[in-house]
């Protein structure tokens, strides 16, 4: 049976299907260790196999006294799982298809090798899971993440300091307008309370423009 040929050389396919995913392209050793995270698919691969296609006396031996659907929710949570780390790996969706492609391979490769035969019912499962996994882990991929709370904060903080600089700014401003405008206009001379007022207003700014540079660095 398929499903007992995966489980027997389980830690064999997993290496095999690592190194296939990797060929043709450099990786980091993030990257590589994210292909290379897919032993839970196979192992829910192998479950599946045995629950479909197990005899009732193997499904008695190994626990299983009936036959179940094909455990679909723990199969897509995972691949989304998956889908997610290879994104935050910075690999393309071609690595990703890649990556579930080749635990096919390596499975109907070691199968040839040893002169295993794969039933069709066993073969037609195995490409269902493919499928599934490879279907909900490019959603996942392809899925803008949702920043979380604390980043949702920080930017809030971000943008109310940034109108809060807005409004000093903008009140500096207009003291220093009214102020040349009065001195334009001859009410007051270029020294006193408004010409302090002004140089105070015009040191504030330059102050606020430097922060804001320095917060940019």
């Amino acid at each position: 049976m398929l499903y007992e040929l995966i489980k027997e050389n389980r830690e064999l396919l997993l290496a095999r299907s690592a190194n296939l995913s990797a060929q043709g392209d450099q990786h980091s050793d993030t990257q590589t260790a994210a292909l290379g995270g897919i032993s839970v698919f196979l192992d829910q691969l192998t479950d599946t196999l045995h629950r479909e296609h197990a005899t009732p006396r193997e499904s008695v031996k190994s626990g299983l006294k009936t036959k179940s659907p094909a455990p679909a929710v723990q199969m897509s949570e995972s691949a989304s799982s998956h889908g997610h780390e290879l994104r935050d790996s910075n690999l393309n969706i071609g690595a990703l298809v890649r990556n579930y492609g080749s635990v096919c391979q390596a499975i109907t490769g070691h199968a040839i090798e040893v002169g295993a035969t794969i039933e069709v019912a066993e073969f037609r499962t195995l490409n269902w899971c493919l499928d599934e996994a490879i279907a909900q882990a490019v959603i996942a991929f392809t899925t803008p993440a949702a920043p979380d709370v604390h980043s949702l904060k920080a930017a809030r903080a971000r943008h109310d300091a940034r109108l809060d600089t807005l409004a000093t700014l903008t009140h500096h401003i207009e003291r220093v307008a009214q102020a040349v405008e009065a001195m334009r206009r001859g009410r007051v001379g270029h020294e006193g309370a408004t010409a302090k007022m002004l140089d105070a207003s015009l040191n504030a700014m330059r102050d606020l423009v430097a922060q804001g540079i320095d917060q940019q660095m």
